[in-house]
């Protein structure tokens, strides 16, 4: 999420467009050329130019090219000029968003006057056998995040909104919002928290409430607004453990996918559990009519996304 006040580019992308080999395109594929009168250019798409095809950043030129002739690379792009742009599907695809939450998906922003308590005053320690890496002091998201509601329940619930925007931030979370291929309008938003016990240090319960304060309070700065934000679905065993995850899941996500024609799952947060279980829970519950999306949000790199849906080999799972 960029700065308040700048309104990124809004780019529309059909979420039909495929490569020749009929994998997924949108702004941030990287691609390469293999037929037509630009064979051999390769680059990053940009942008829908209708019944012309996409276009094509390659290097400074910008080219527009039919899908067919299209191979997407998945390579690592440069300096991807997509990162940041808000991407809106034209036609409204009823969509439910399920993004899971880790300790890196709310970050205190530098400021003087904070409400809230400093990160660092929650440090843990990793297992002393363990790797140095996993050495590391690192913050208890679980301490933090209670410390920062508590925090929050001092002042008027008026203003709590204006206040997490103000003094936090939710970097990949604001990614997904702006820059996922989705429509104009979301119809539901929900996140997947851990809240364990014996309680864990990396427990996020609390950054699910924080972000939906987050998720109000930069609503201004948003082009796509959200019809209704659900309560957090709460996972209270086992997140690292795929099973667990896909039975506590599924039985939350039920009576969430009524009414809406995908379900978008954002799997940058929390455990590889996590994120693998809330993606299989949605298949299992969505209807053979109902597309699954699923969302990776790669650093300093554009949004990388899968459809599910009819035709697709992954669709026989439900």
């Amino acid at each position: 999420m960029t700065g308040f006040g700048f309104e990124p580019p809004c780019v529309e992308f059909p979420p039909g467009l495929v490569d020749r080999r009929g994998f997924r395109l949108r702004p941030g594929s990287a691609v390469t050329v293999r037929t037509g009168a630009h064979a051999g250019l390769a680059g990053e798409v940009v942008a829908w130019a209708g019944d012309r095809g996409v276009e094509v950043l390659a290097g400074e030129r910008l080219v527009t090219v039919d899908p067919f002739d299209l191979e997407r690379t998945d390579a690592r792009l440069d300096a991807p000029v997509t990162v940041g742009l808000t991407v809106v599907e034209p036609d409204p695809v009823p969509t439910l968003l399920v993004v899971t939450v880790g300790n890196r998906d709310l970050v205190a922003r530098p400021t003087g006057d904070s409400p809230f308590p400093p990160s660092g005053d929650f440090p843990v320690e990793h297992a002393p056998d363990g790797p140095p890496s996993a050495r590391a002091r690192r913050v208890s998201a679980r301490a933090w995040g209670a410390a920062c509601l508590a925090a929050l329940e001092r002042h008027r619930e008026q203003d709590r909104a204006a206040l997490v925007v103000e003094h936090l931030d939710a970097p990949i979370v604001g990614r997904v919002l702006r820059e996922a291929a989705l429509p104009a309008v979301l119809e539901r938003l929900v996140f997947v928290v851990t809240d364990q016990d014996p309680a864990h240090p990396d427990d996020t319960v609390a950054f699910g409430e924080l972000l939906r304060w987050w998720v109000e309070g930069s609503a201004f700065d948003r082009d796509r607004p959200i019809r209704s934000l659900e309560p957090p679905i709460v996972l209270h065993h086992a997140p690292h453990v795929l099973q667990a995850v896909v039975h506590f899941v599924s039985e939350a996500l039920g009576p969430l996918v009524g009414g809406v024609q995908r379900v978008a799952v954002a799997r940058s947060g929390g455990t590889p559990a996590m994120g693998f279980g809330s993606l299989l829970a949605a298949l299992a519950v969505t209807g053979p009519e109902q597309v699954v999306r699923d969302i990776d949000v790669p650093l300093d790199q554009p949004i990388i996304e899968m459809d599910v849906g009819p035709g697709h080999p992954l669709h026989g799972l439900r």
